[in-house]
């Protein structure tokens, strides 16, 4: 999962959660959050990649995404979709009918 991969690499990275959280911009807490599977925002993850260049890449739920490429600009470009498809999957998965009706097993 993506909080196992960001541990992982700021590890490898030889970085402390503070160390982490200074180049990010971000709070301790938020860190330990992060890595703990807690809920963070889009913005928070946004951050922390950015600050981890060894990351290569993520699993969120059960997809994996390749973040290593020798284009930073375009890794970045692919980092940004990937939050915005990130942002609509929580949406939809927000976004549930006020009543549902259960469907009728197969047959």
């Amino acid at each position: 999962m993506i909080h196992d991969d960001i541990r992982a690499a700021r590890l490898a990275a030889g970085l402390s959660v503070t160390e982490l959280a200074q180049r990010s911009g971000v709070t301790r807490k938020q860190i330990h959050d992060l890595e703990g599977g807690s809920n963070i925002t889009l913005e928070t993850l946004r951050r922390v990649v950015q600050a981890l260049p060894n990351l290569k890449r993520v699993t969120l739920g059960g997809l994996e995404i390749v973040t290593a490429n020798a284009d930073l600009e375009e890794a970045r470009r692919a980092a940004l979709d990937l939050f915005d498809v990130a942002k609509r999957l929580i949406g939809a998965l927000g976004a549930s009918p006020t009543s549902a009706t259960p469907r009728p097993p197969a047959e």
